[in-house]
C-alpha cells in the first residue's frame, strides 16, 4: 500500500513507522473493525474510561459488572470509505482474518493505528449483530482448506 503525501510518503511495504498523536477519549472515538475474507464482519466502538488495556477479548476485559475498564459497544455506522481503507490495508498485508483499529477525531479524520493478524471476537458484540462470529470463522477456514491444494496445506493440518 502506498501512502501519498505527508510524513509517511517514503514508506514502502515492510517498513514500520511510529506516529504519536494526542487522543481525547472524552471527545474522540476508538473503533475496531473485524474482517473475515476481505469483508467487514462487524465493528465495535471502544470507550476507554481511562483504561490503558483496550483488549477486546473477554478474557482480558471480562463482562463482570464490577470490572473497571473499557466499554465495548456494537458500532453499525462505520462510514463506507473507512471500511474500504480497512479492506485495502488487509489486502496489502495479505490477511484474511483479523482486526484493525482506528481513531475517529473531532475534525473528521480516521487514523488507523493497529492491524492485528488475529481476531478478538467478542461474543456480546456479535450477539447484537445477530450471529456467532466463531461459526463464521470456522466456516471460512473449512472452505479455505477445501479450496487449497494438498501442497498448500501444512502437514500439521492434515
Amino acid at each position: 500500500m502506498q501512502v501519498s503525501g505527508g510524513p509517511f510518503s517514503c514508506l514502502k511495504r515492510g517498513d514500520i513507522a511510529l506516529s504519536i498523536a494526542h487522543h481525547d477519549p472524552e471527545r474522540e472515538g476508538i473503533v475496531r473493525l473485524e474482517f473475515l475474507g476481505g469483508e467487514l464482519l462487524y465493528a465495535m466502538r471502544i470507550v476507554s474510561s481511562g483504561s490503558f488495556n483496550l483488549c477486546p477479548s473477554e478474557t482480558c476485559n471480562p463482562l463482570e459488572e464490577e470490572a473497571v475498564g473499557p466499554g465495548f459497544f456494537a458500532y453499525r455506522e462505520v462510514p463506507p470509505e473507512v471500511v474500504q481503507v480497512g479492506q485495502r490495508l488487509f489486502e496489502a498485508a495479505g490477511l484474511d482474518i483479523g482486526g484493525i483499529e482506528y481513531l475517529e477525531t473531532t475534525d473528521g479524520r480516521s487514523i488507523f493505528y493497529d492491524v492485528n493478524a488475529n481476531s478478538n471476537l467478542r461474543p456480546s458484540i456479535a450477539r447484537e449483530f445477530g450471529f456467532d462470529p466463531f461459526e463464521r470463522v470456522v466456516d471460512f477456514l473449512i472452505e479455505s482448506i477445501g479450496k487449497a491444494s494438498p501442497q498448500e496445506i501444512p502437514s500439521a493440518c492434515l
